[in-house]
């Protein structure tokens, strides 16, 4: 569990590195032509970059992203990995 380094809170919001890099922001197209978003990358101990990381552990995360951005929405603090 990661939680704030200020004020210990759990309300952590994470931001993935838009660089390119895992995990991945994919958009795909709907039958109703709107778009929506998926995240790919790897589960632990994987390395096919192709697991559904829409709801991932802290684990994972660390595993797809080596210095995670992340923001706290209790305290507002801005904080990385």
């Amino acid at each position: 569990m990661v939680k704030c380094p200020e004020c210990k809170s759990k309300k952590i919001e994470y931001f993935p590195d838009m660089s390119g890099n895992v995990p991945r922001i994919i958009y795909k197209q709907l039958s109703d032509g709107n778009f929506k978003a998926t995240l790919k990358g790897s589960k632990v101990g994987k390395t096919d970059d192709n697991d559904d990381l829409t709801t991932m552990s802290a684990s994972d995360l660390y595993y797809n992203d080596s210095r995670p951005y992340f923001y706290c929405t209790n305290c507002t603090m801005e904080f990385d990995g």
